[in-house]
């Protein structure tokens, strides 16, 4: 960058020969090395977006070079000093070949380099990749090799670590850390990645352990290791404070004495410059030679090391500020405490987003969320921090993912900055495709989701990737060719990932799960099943969730779903970017009704698997699948029934928030209704009542029918006679009532309808509204469904959740109404802990979903306390 490099350097070289496309400087004794944090020249100098866009073809070329030369890199002896900077700058290259979806390359690079593993950062980078590819997978043996492989590559870094004294050794089981910054400042370059790196591998090993074993004694020990982390990275950042602290202080210092500057030393951070979002990261210190200043150690840290150690303590500080409140206290008595303002702003630092955040800060909520101007960063690619994607990517999960369970901090306009920088930097990058697709969602676009997602399985799957998919739900919006200034930017060339990525095609369960969820929220019954389905055969992280999606997709589009032969007529289009609901026939070869049939019976069958696949990691069940477990056994005790079971997941899966609004109009509350229709002819005779389905619809005629007719002259006092004989409802009927579930599904469907009215009412504060709400009463009515649950929860045998959910969904109603107050009471009830409109004796344990609801009630809380639309 002009002003802070010397044109004259020679790029840095790897293992005797010029590392293809990341050359870097080397530092001369005159020049001030770049650093993450000294930008204010560098905000004048932005590249144009098609220099960026050219810069995405970087990663292909890097490999076509490699396969050019014909010629595997030569090995010599292994130095850790002289190779440090040599192998940081591999790791920078294979972790660029990873993000732009090339994993293989990116995983032979690094095998290649390090047969042996014995380098500290590839073989550390090696390992991150296989544990990368084991949670993708969650096999047995993917698990193994990652754990192995993190238990020796922490046992090499603590080889290149330096020696402590027993006395260290002693303090450190006692606080938890065994360097202190005295103890930094003595270290060689070497030795303080090896610190960095040995950390990483714990927390790595940490997090493998507790997934592969699943049992207390393991997270214990774990949690043992984490503990060593946690207190290592502290002391990593304690160091990093301090030498800022005194870089601040010799540089006041020469200002004020005016002196001269004979040199620089490397840039540090200033942390009350960042805390205010201030561009500049770094600080040049005038000092002189012969300075005695306690910061003229050996040498201080690079931007590699720095952005390591932001890394760690961001996402540390950012899991301990997510945890429950009544948790935090212990944790704090250990000396454990999470701040989530520290957490983003150290994220945000290594790649200088404060400018970003002020600038997005300045616009409107329109134009924050529809502006298609990227506004760059204050640390450009060639500045940043091995580890600034890594952080980015936190940012963009925490805003994007994380947004669902909390609101102190979320900014989704400045993640979608953030996130078109990464995108336009990788646009084949299949993690940013995802991204790009949950802000498509948050936005209400399900359809511009799917074509996300959809292209995100191209990449790493080939033409294979969209099996089972095709031909069912909605068709893929029709991709165009466009060059911009001479770079190729046609649609199509995404979709060719250039080489053989099957070993990590188990990325593709990421999009089928948001697809499902996408097309849920339109509600493309046909076009969720196929989702679940693959899932289901291929996909290993929860093998219960997946059949049941299955199961209740097929379900509902059978015999026995709610409106089921229209579910499955209906077939959604995408007419001049307007959503049209067109209700085309689809008749399979075979007939229409025989499929149905077939569904309906596989529906059975996949249901009774749901129970025998259940995981437990650290000796728990995962809450989502102990529901999907209660779900299917009612299902099996009803007689093969459920009400309304694919909208009820919707809600779970938060599909209903990111529902276009005609969706929710012309779909869902008609389903909703329908079946609302047939449990009000049950009135009075409850214990007649078989369901929602194909039965119940005909069983609600017969009933109708009787009470026409007993409302008729003769007939109606005969019918009084006998009603007179006959015993009451309450004798007669109370074991039929308690068990055919008929409050409980009333109560559900009223539910579910007030939900959909919400959403019509006030759509989600991120999604953005094109069209005026067609139901001007639907706050008033859905609070009157609400309201209907509250008044029969008490009736309700099994499904107590129902209530707590209801109050939590009123108390958010509530508060877009404008009565902040009614709407923290009825969410403060849900965290009290209190027995609410329920059946107590009829109650065991924790009702589903309970700890779920708690941390988004805990959200809400804030949420009201901070002026957030809930």
């Amino acid at each position: 960058m002009a002003g802070t490099q010397n044109a004259s350097l020679e790029p840095l070289k790897l293992n005797g020969s010029d590392s293809p496309g990341l050359s870097t400087p080397v530092q001369g004794p005159n020049t001030a090395p770049a650093s993450s944090a000294s930008f204010a020249t560098m905000q004048d100098q932005k590249p144009p977006l098609s220099t960026r866009m050219s810069r995405s073809a970087s990663a292909n070329k890097l490999s076509q070079k490699a396969k050019e030369s014909g010629s595997k890199p030569k090995h010599r002896s292994y130095d850790p000093d002289a190779d440090l900077r040599p192998d940081i700058e591999t790791c920078r290259q294979s972790l660029e070949l990873f993000l732009a979806s090339r994993m293989g390359e990116s995983e032979a690079l690094l095998r290649d380099g390090d047969p042996k593993l014995e380098r500290l950062y590839i073989a550390s980078g090696y390992g991150l990749i296989q544990s990368v590819k084991a949670f993708m997978s969650f096999e047995d043996k993917d698990l193994t090799t990652a754990l192995d492989l993190s238990k020796s590559g922490s046992a090499l870094a603590n080889k290149h670590r330096k020696s402590l004294s027993i006395t260290s050794r002693v303090t450190g089981l006692v606080t938890g850390s065994t360097s202190s910054v005295a103890f930094f400042k003595s270290m060689t370059p070497t030795q303080r990645h090896a610190e960095l790196v040995y950390g990483e591998c714990l927390a790595q090993k940490a997090i493998l352990g507790i997934v592969y074993s699943g049992d207390w004694l393991q997270f214990i020990k774990e949690a043992i290791n984490m503990r060593s982390c946690i207190g290592l990275y502290r002391s990593m950042f304690a160091y990093l404070e301090a030498i800022d602290a005194e870089a601040e202080a010799a540089r006041s210092e020469t200002e004020s004495s005016g002196t001269s500057t004979p040199y620089y030393t490397s840039g540090a951070s200033t942390p009350n410059k960042q805390a205010q979002g201030s561009a500049s990261a770094s600080v040049d210190i005038k000092a002189s030679k012969s300075s005695k200043s306690s910061h003229a150690h050996s040498e201080l840290p690079d931007e590699d090391f720095r952005s390591g150690v932001y890394l760690g303590m961001g996402v540390i500080h950012l899991i301990l500020s997510l945890l429950p409140g009544r948790v935090l206290p212990i944790l704090e008595l250990f000396g454990y405490k999470g701040d989530r303002a520290t957490a983003l702003r150290l994220l945000e630092r290594v790649g200088g987003w404060g400018v970003v955040k002020e600038k997005v800060a300045a616009l409107g909520k329109t134009e924050k969320m529809h502006t298609g101007d990227i506004i760059e960063p204050g640390v450009s690619k060639e500045n940043e921090g091995l580890r600034r994607p890594l952080c980015d990517m936190v940012l963009l999960m925490f805003h994007l993912v994380f947004s669902t369970i909390t609101y102190n901090g979320i900014d989704v306009p400045f993640a979608s900055q953030a996130l078109a920088y990464n995108a336009a930097r990788f646009p084949r990058g299949i993690f940013f495709l995802f991204g790009q697709g949950r802000l498509a969602l948050f936005k209400g676009d399900p359809l511009g989701a799917i074509d996300f997602y959809m292209t995100g399985m191209e990449v790493v799957g080939g033409k294979d990737a969209l099996r089972g998919l095709e031909g069912v739900g909605l068709p893929r919006p029709e991709r165009h060719s466009k060059t911009t200034n001479g770079v190729d930017e046609t649609d199509d060339a995404l979709s060719d990932p250039g080489s053989d990525e099957s070993e990590f095609k188990s990325l593709q369960g990421l999009a089928l799960w948001e697809l499902a969820i996408a097309r849920t929220a339109l509600w493309d019954i046909r076009g969720s099943v196929g989702c679940w389905r693959r899932l289901r055969e291929e996909a290993g992280w929860s093998k219960s969730v997946y059949a049941y999606g299955l199961a209740v997709g097929l379900y509902e589009i059978g015999d026995e779903g709610a409106d089921g032969a229209k579910i499955a007529d209906v077939q959604l289009e995408v007419v001049d970017e307007q959503l049209k609901l067109d209700e085309k026939k689809v008749v399979p070869s075979g007939g229409a009704e025989e499929v149905k049939k077939s569904e309906a019976e596989e529906a059975i069958t996949v249901m009774e698997s749901v129970p025998g696949l259940l995981k437990r990691i650290a000796g728990k069940s995962i809450p989502f699948e102990k529901f999907v477990t209660r779900r299917a056994k009612k299902f099996k005790a009803q007689g093969n029934r459920l009400c309304l079971p694919a909208l009820e997941l919707a809600y779970a899966h938060l599909a209903l928030p990111r529902t276009p609004r005609k969706v929710l109009v012309e779909k869902m509350l008609p389903t909703v209704d329908a079946a609302l229709e047939i449990l009000r002819t049950f009135e009075g005779h409850e214990e007649q009542y078989c369901g929602v389905g194909k039965a119940g619809k005909a069983k609600a005629a017969e009933v109708a029918k009787a009470r026409s007719t007993a409302a008729s002259g003769e007939a109606s006092s005969q019918h009084t006679e006998k009603r007179e004989e006959a015993p009451s409802i309450s004798e007669k009927g109370k074991e039929a009532v308690s068990t055919n579930g008929y409050w409980d599904d009333y109560c559900l469907a009223q539910f579910l309808r007030g939900v959909c009215l919400r959403y019509i009412a006030y759509p989600d504060s991120f999604v953005i509204v094109t069209d005026e709400n067609p139901l001007p009463k639907a706050a008033a009515q859905a609070k009157e469904a609400f309201e209907f649950v509250l008044a029969h929860g008490t009736n309700i045998v099994y499904d107590h959740h129902i209530v707590y959910w209801t109050h939590y969904e009123l108390g958010k109603l509530e508060a877009r109404n404008g009565d902040k107050d009614e709407a923290r009471k009825h969410i403060e009830l849900v965290l009290s802990g209190k027995v609410l409109e329920v059946n107590w004796n009829g109650r065991k344990g924790k009702y589903s979903l309970e700890n779920a609801l708690n941390v988004r009630a805990n959200a809400a809380i804030e949420g009201l306390e901070q002026d957030q639309l809930l």
